[in-house]
Parts: structure tokens; sequence; C-alpha cells
């Protein structure tokens, strides 16, 4: 994988300076970490801006929205799986007296390379 797509063609240019993750790098999804976009980042001092931390709704709304609609994920509506991983999330979060939101803040924080969340 390839973080720099001028680095070999341009050796004077300086590269990126920051990555966007969108939706890559969330409480539901560990896209980012697991394919090792973070890390790569980190080897080559690249920031990683992460995007759409609330995974496009669900994480602000939670699994079962109080106004009865089905909370989205990815743009799309949450299948039931998806739901069921954000209940055991909010689970956890009441267990340790945190709300999500602040629980989200600290995980997007987990991997030193995250410098700003929007």
């Amino acid at each position: 994988m390839s973080l720099d797509p001028l680095g070999s063609q341009y050796p004077t240019t300086r590269g990126l300076d920051f990555l966007l993750c969108a939706n890559m790098w969330t409480l539901l999804n560990h896209e980012a970490f697991e394919d090792g976009i973070l890390d790569k980042c980190a080897a080559e001092g690249i920031s990683v801006i992460v995007g759409g931390p609330f995974s496009s709704g669900i994480l602000a709304t939670g699994a079962d929205p109080a106004s009865g609609q089905v909370p989205y994920f990815n743009y799309m509506p949450a299948s039931d799986a998806t739901r069921e991983r954000c209940r055991k999330i909010e689970g956890i979060c009441r267990k340790v007296g945190l709300c999500t939101n602040s629980h989200l803040t600290c995980f997007l924080s987990y991997h030193d390379v995250t410098t700003l969340v929007v």
C-alpha cells in the first residue's frame, strides 16, 4: 500500500501531509486500523483526520432512536447486526458511566496518528 502517490516519481515533493479517513475509524468500523492504514501513516509521518466518526448517524442517534426511525450506518439503514453491535457499545458505555460520544472521542484518539476529528 502506497500512501505517497508522488513520492517515487517526484522525489523532491513533500508527499502527503494528512489523510482523511471517512467512516473508516469509528467505534463500529475499524477498517483503517485493520488494513494497516493508521500504522502506515504513522510510519510515514502522515497525520490522519477522522471523518464521519458517528458512522453516518447510528453512533449519534443510538441503535434505537427515540423517534422510532431506523438509524443509518454508512449512509444506509443499519442492519440488525450493526444495531446489535451498537447496543453492545451503548451497554459498555452505560456500565462505565460514559455517554457514547465520550467513549467515541477516547477511542478515536487511541492511535497517535489521529490529529483531528471532523
